[in-house]
């Protein structure tokens, strides 16, 4: 048995193996938050909460879990959907190969390739508000409520976005094909 301070199994204070053991490295620091919490959406947010709605925008590829490349729809075309099945036939990508085409990476900075986004990074760096592309990503494709804190965060750190990766998968169940 090891002798440590605390009464936890294995001599951790807090119940838990002790960390640094001979062969172990320590575990990681936790991912810290590059901006402040924000206890409600600014007025841009909701500004955008509501274009969200009739934005005619699709998904045509998903480089990871929590990166996707969005190109506008044209005019009179139906929604491809959002399962990758789904964008995977005709009518993807390939008729206009990177017309309008944004790149949205969800993260400890969400970043989006758009001009305006570009811009606003530029200006205000990660304080930056989210552009159309990130809040239509979140709604529309993670399943996060317009209410949720989550939406209005200028930075996820890692629990969160497992739960919003978590929202993704039931997005994506749910979807009707």
């Amino acid at each position: 048995m090891l002798s440590g301070p605390g009464p936890g199994p294995k001599g951790s204070p807090s119940g838990g193996p002790l960390a640094g053991g001979p062969g172990q490295d320590p575990p990681p620091p936790p991912m810290a938050r590059i901006v402040p919490w924000r206890i409600a959406p600014p007025p841009l947010v909701a500004q955008r909460l509501a274009a969200v709605a009739s934005a005619p925008l699709e998904v045509v590829d998903e480089p990871g879990p929590t990166s996707f490349v969005l190109q506008p729809r044209e005019a009179g075309e139906e929604p491809q959907g959002d399962r990758a099945s789904d964008r995977a036939g005709a009518g993807g990508g390939a008729r206009r190969q990177g017309a309008g085409r944004v790149k949205v990476m969800l993260g400890n900075s969400h970043m989006c390739s758009c001009p305006g986004a570009r811009r606003a990074r530029r200006r205000a760096g990660p304080a930056a508000e989210p552009c159309l592309h990130i809040v239509y990503v979140l709604i529309k494709l993670c399943g996060i409520d317009a209410d949720e804190p989550l939406l209005w965060q200028l930075a996820l750190v890692d629990a969160e976005l497992d739960k919003v990766s978590a929202g993704r998968l039931r997005v994506v169940a749910g979807a009707d094909v």
